[in-house]
């Protein structure tokens, strides 16, 4: 066996640039498709990972009613004990509650509807790292509680700076109007589409007075520590508000966002049909070198025939030619696409230069590409498959030719 692979091995050479180019085209797509998949999969999860982290987590609870009413009456009651049943949990990471409510927010140029978000900054900093989004101004509320973090969007079509005052308008419980004059304390860009163009985040507790319902929250987000814990977490959740808090309802990420389901299941295609042409890609070039090369060495395995080899020697012979094909090829592509592709998960792709184009996707300035081992256990085995089918058609012609009767004409 180890001399018939050196033989195989060494045939490849033969034709030195018939071989080399195939190794490089093999190379180049293992290179570009590792590339493309990381980038590709850093990006949705960007995209996702920003929609959670400013909103829903990976689990929300609210009133069962509140999504569709939005309305103060449907609120959850009882915050502090369900927060310390889930900060019992350990697959919980880290929790925040939320007061939200719409309204209206005005300068003295203009006005426009709104979503305000009263939070406690301290905590929404552990929970969504929401500092690191702050474009201009402060990270707080100022000494009295007086200021806001608007969304970057919203602060340009309103044309409000940091320092400068909006005004906002509310009904509260007793559908009576109340207004706040706030200062902007500072300008935040969290990525997510919706916030950056409604969200304005005020202290907590002055946005339960203008409402009237300080003993509430509309909200109670969390993360967990793993993602595969979601489904058992949320149904350890869901029993215990049925039990004890039958008004309120838990809702996974992919219940509120239905779409970034479909787009992780979209992953699943891409994968399938990137590894698929690399199948083709491998196979067709492969398919060429081999066959050319059988056809023209007729004569040399009707020589090994007549001197007692067997055809299934000559075959492996082949198979191991068209193995070490991809191998190589497969080899050098996941070197160069390992390094770029560790390179663009630790430096990232920078567009900052494009920063409010791409923060119209939902995406950070820099895109930093996901590393996984999965993707290069997922090329070797398309390049092996392809390296074995390229080899049957050549290993077929070369029956029907019947080496041994070539032998014999020349």
């Amino acid at each position: 066996m180890n001399l018939l692979l050196k033989i195989a091995f060494f045939n490849l050479w033969r034709r030195k640039s018939r071989s080399v180019l195939v190794i490089l085209m093999i190379a180049i797509s293992i290179t570009g498709l590792l590339l493309i998949q990381g980038v590709y999969v850093g990006m949705i999860n960007q995209l996702v990972d920003n929609s959670l982290r400013s909103d829903s987590g990976h689990i929300s609870i609210y009133h069962q009613n509140y999504r569709l009413s939005k309305s103060l009456s449907d609120q959850i009651t009882a915050p502090q004990e369900v927060a310390d049943f889930l900060q019992a949990q350990d697959a919980v990471k880290s929790l925040i509650m939320r007061t939200r409510h719409e309204g209206l927010i005005a300068t003295a140029k203009h006005s426009q509807g709104a979503l305000f978000i009263g939070t406690n900054l301290e905590n929404e900093n552990r929970h969504a790292n929401l500092e690191s989004y702050l474009i201009e101004g402060t990270y707080d509320f100022g000494d009295k509680n007086n200021g806001a973090l608007i969304g970057a969007q919203l602060a340009k079509k309103l044309d409000v700076q940091v320092g400068k005052k909006i005004i906002l308008t509310v009904q509260n419980t007793h559908r009576e109007i109340n207004s706040v004059t706030l200062r902007v304390s500072g300008i935040v860009r969290v990525n997510n589409i919706e916030m950056d163009k409604s969200a304005v985040l005020i202290d907590q507790a002055r946005l339960q007075k203008l409402l009237g319902t300080q003993a509430t929250q509309t909200q109670i987000s969390l993360f967990v520590k793993e993602r595969p814990m979601q489904e058992v977490l949320h149904a350890r959740i869901d029993s215990y508000l049925q039990t004890n808090h039958p008004t309120l309802k838990a809702y996974l990420w992919k219940d509120l966002f239905p779409m970034f389901d479909m787009i992780e299941e979209m992953q699943l295609v891409f994968f399938l049909f990137s590894y698929g042409l690399i199948f083709v890609i491998a196979t067709i070039g492969i398919f060429g070198v081999i066959l050319v090369s059988v056809l023209e060495r007729v004569r040399e395995f009707g020589i090994m025939l007549a001197i007692g080899s067997t055809f299934g020697r000559v075959r492996w012979q082949i198979i191991a030619e068209s193995f070490f094909l991809g191998l190589i090829g497969l080899g050098i592509g996941s070197i160069l696409g390992g390094g770029l592709l560790y390179y663009f998960s630790t430096v990232g792709i920078d567009l900052r230069a494009y920063t409010e184009a791409v923060a119209q996707f939902g995406m950070d300035a820099i895109i930093l590409a996901e590393f996984e081992w999965h993707y290069f256990v997922s090329s070797a085995i398309a390049v092996t498959l392809a390296t074995f089918f390229a080899a049957l058609w050549p290993i077929r012609v070369l029956k029907k030719l019947n080496p041994i009767e070539a032998v014999n004409q020349n």
